[in-house]
């Protein structure tokens, strides 16, 4: 059973969640949390928005009802043994990389970055970045990249 957290403040430059319902938003307070990183370690759901300067996933069965924004990266582990959802969309200033060699991991709207890299995942909308590399993908939007696109063994609406 999963324990249920409210706190809204977490402090702290780290913060680790395993086996837990966060109710609220994981937002920075203060300049000090700009630079948190976040590492989820599996069966967590997070019902608000998530901002850090990195999130990493590294156990599976996670579930993101709000927007994800990882500053630096948001990282999902290779090796995960249960699926990750984000519900809503998932930017970074700089990586989205979710290289699943076992698990389909889900993005239900748009993915933003600059660099995406993506293996075995299922994308309910676009994914916009300067570098996109997809492969055993699904995505039901487009993909448009600015610089370079590798596309392997993927369906896509549309590319650009």
């Amino acid at each position: 059973m999963m324990e249920n957290v409210s706190e809204t403040n977490f402090g702290g430059n780290e913060i680790i969640l395993k086996n837990q319902l966060v109710k609220s938003a994981i937002l920075p307070q203060s300049s000090r949390e700009l630079t948190r990183n976040i590492t989820i370690q599996g069966e967590t759901q997070i019902e608000g928005a998530v901002y850090a300067e990195k999130i990493d996933v590294t156990g599976g069965n996670v579930t993101f009802k709000g927007p994800v924004f990882g500053n630096s990266e948001v990282h999902l582990a290779n090796d995960l043994k249960a699926p990750v959802v984000f519900q809503k969309a998932v930017a970074s200033a700089d990586t989205i990389a979710a290289l699943s060699v076992s698990q389909h991991m889900i993005f239900q709207s748009d993915i933003n970055a600059k660099t995406v890299r993506l293996k075995n995942c299922y994308v309910g909308g676009s994914v916009f970045a300067d570098t996109v590399y997809l492969e055993n993908c699904v995505v039901l939007g487009g993909v448009f990249g600015t610089k370079e696109i590798t596309i392997a063994s993927c369906m896509i609406g549309t590319f650009h």
